[in-house]
């Protein structure tokens, strides 16, 4: 679907489009939910021929034929059955078609935004990711399984109510109508003034900050457990509950009178159909039959409240339902990363960057990074170093098209990265980062995670080049041991290694390092550096590090400072050269021989 056909297409009918495999299940179920709606009005009906029969025949009850009673009584109970089975099986229907849609829609939301710029990522909170992907497309089925056909069915239930208030005595009739249009316009009104609208968007918005804020609280607990702290000083969740407790009530209060005038103007159609009764009452020609045609209004009268309720239910939901489209929408809307319309595989594993120029925000003058140039040759190591926040990283995460330059080129084997398949960049790629992340399955799967196809022998093997063989072993289940159950915890350094190990097992022709080895304890880095030896032989080698001695041997060494190459050589070479890596140097130097006091 073309961004143009979406901006252009309606929130609902966005995600009816989107239900367009399960069209025929959800046109059935609608239409059986509109014929359960109209045979809950048959009953009623019913009730009009059996008052009828009685009161015609009031001056001889002997003469009353039960036999008539019972056929009407027999149709309504029929009737009954009949809507509830149609309605059953408009719900198997629509929740059969809602199940699979779901399961394409959430299929498509986490392959589009594994899609998308890391300036996605990093602009959205993971919580609000969660809140979308999980509560807001849950709303969706909710939708799809039950509010399309009540919205359906409660569209048709007004149209048969109609027909059958008119049916029998138009004047009646009007006198119910109207208590019903005034509570129409009552709740319209609180409904679709601005303040409702901006509610929804607030209440969503405050929803996602709380979800952000809780998945931050969950994530710093030890910070909270340690400096003994609580729920109500961590500010940033405190004060997201309280702004969302305080936009529920305030909307609350906004809306309780025109709330309470529908509830009461609903539910009192029998004192607008009293006074009106009792004047065509006492100017009937006819008393016997408009007896039979009051006791009905009043009968019906008390029916007519549940699906007008329903009907103003359905708004309301599909009100809230919008809301939600619209923002899971939103992620949809936003492009992903563009390739090329000739695309190439990389001719060598060669890495060139030529004046590439790159900020995060493209209104911030100043940018990220300014005219980085040089080449990264196949089977050498080229270090990144400079301070912190001098751009070592980011020039990094450009390679894998993390984020896209504003301009210049990056090239790998003399090919653009935009013109390569971004599935042959990812496979050109291995990352090991300093932050470690596990996912919650076995230690086998995790490691496969790097080449799925591989065999169990071929992880073992990676488990063994990356120097973790032999601490797996010893968990309870070895290599199908799943990380968080049966005390299965892992050291920092020892996670690095499995990551390591992962990396080994992808064997891609270019290896990036960022602070692989910056919280290891000597021991743990002794054999994490061991490791690498054999996840960086015969690759292209990007390091990222802090500790110059790991990158002393490097073949090129780029000191990056301030978004700019600074300068770039050998480590002798820039030590006789004696500028901004030399002063490092000296730095660093003096640094191994601190020590306590």
């Amino acid at each position: 679907m073309s961004d143009s056909t979406n901006k252009k297409t309606g929130d609902i009918r966005w995600l009816l489009q989107l239900a367009e495999t399960k069209k025929a299940n959800l046109l059935l179920a609608c239409l059986l939910s509109v014929f359960s709606a109209a045979l809950s009005f048959a009953p009623y009906v019913c009730v009009y021929f059996i008052l009828r029969v009685i009161l015609e025949n009031s001056g001889n009850l002997a003469g009353i034929p039960f036999s008539s009673v019972g056929i009407y009584a027999w149709v309504a109970l029929g009737t009954v059955i009949l809507g509830l089975l149609f309605s059953f099986l408009s719900s198997v229907l629509s929740h059969g078609a809602a199940y699979k849609i779901l399961f394409e829609l959430r299929m498509k939301f986490a392959g589009h935004i594994s899609q998308l710029p890391m300036g996605f990522h990093t602009s959205n909170s993971t919580g609000k990711l969660r809140k979308l992907m999980d509560e807001n497309v849950e709303k969706l089925e909710l939708f799809i399984a039950h509010q399309l056909p009540d919205a359906v069915g409660s569209l048709a239930s007004p149209v048969v109510m109609l027909v059958v208030l008119f049916l029998f005595d138009w004047r009646m009739g009007l006198a119910c109508l109207v208590p019903i249009v005034l509570s129409f316009m009552a709740q319209a009104g609180s409904l679709a003034n601005p303040e409702s609208k901006e509610f929804m968007e607030s209440f969503q918005d405050l929803q996602d900050k709380m979800n952000s804020s809780a998945v931050e609280y969950v994530r710093g607990i030890y910070v909270v457990k340690a400096f003994n702290q609580t729920v109500f000083s961590f500010r940033k969740f405190h004060d997201t509950i309280l702004a969302y407790k305080d936009s529920a009530i305030r909307y609350t209060h906004s809306v309780k009178n025109s709330y309470c005038a529908f509830l009461v103007l609903l539910n009192s159609v029998f004192l607008f159909l009293l006074p009106v009764g009792i004047l065509i009452g006492s100017r009937a020609a006819d008393y016997q039959a408009f007896a039979i045609a009051f006791l009905f209004y009043l009968i019906f009268s008390m029916g007519i409240a549940g699906p007008v309720s329903k009907l103003m239910y359905v708004f309301v939901q599909g009100f809230m339902v919008s809301s939600s489209i619209k923002r899971v929408r939103g992620v949809f809307d936003t492009p992903v990363l563009s390739v090329g319309v000739n695309r190439e595989k990389p001719r060598g594993n060669g890495i060139s960057f030529e004046h590439v120029f790159f900020s995060y925000n493209k209104d911030d003058a100043k940018g990220t990074l300014h005219d980085i140039s040089f080449t990264a040759e196949p089977g050498q190591v080229t270090a990144l170093v400079g301070p912190s926040g001098s751009g070592k990283s980011t020039i990094a995460q450009l390679i894998p098209r993390f984020w896209d330059i504003d301009s210049g080129q990056i090239a790998i084997g003399g090919v653009n990265i935009t013109d390569i398949a971004l599935d042959d960049l990812m496979q050109s790629v291995s990352f090991v980062f300093q932050d470690v992340f596990l996912f919650q399955k076995s230690i086998l799967e995790n490691i496969k995670i790097g080449n799925e196809t591989a065999s169990d022998e071929d992880a073992v093997w990676a488990a063994k080049a990356a120097m973790c063989h032999e601490f797996i072993e010893r968990l309870p289940d070895g290599y199908h041991s799943v990380l968080g159950s049966k005390g299965t915890y892992l050291s920092g350094g020892e996670r690095q290694r499995v990551v390591i190990a992962r990396a080994i097992l992808k064997n891609a022709p270019i290896v990036i390092l960022d602070e692989a080895t910056a919280f290891a304890d000597p021991e743990n880095e002794q054999k994490i550096q061991l490791a690498l030896e054999k996840l960086m032989k015969h690759k292209t080698v990007i390091v990222i590090a802090h500790r110059l001695s790991t990158i002393k041997n490097a073949d090129k060494i780029i000191v990056v400072d301030e978004g700019r190459i600074a300068e770039q050589g050998t480590h002798e070479e820039l030590i006789r050269y004696g500028a901004k890596y030399g002063h490092m140097w000296d730095v660093y130097s003096k640094a191994l021989n601190w020590k306590l006091a």
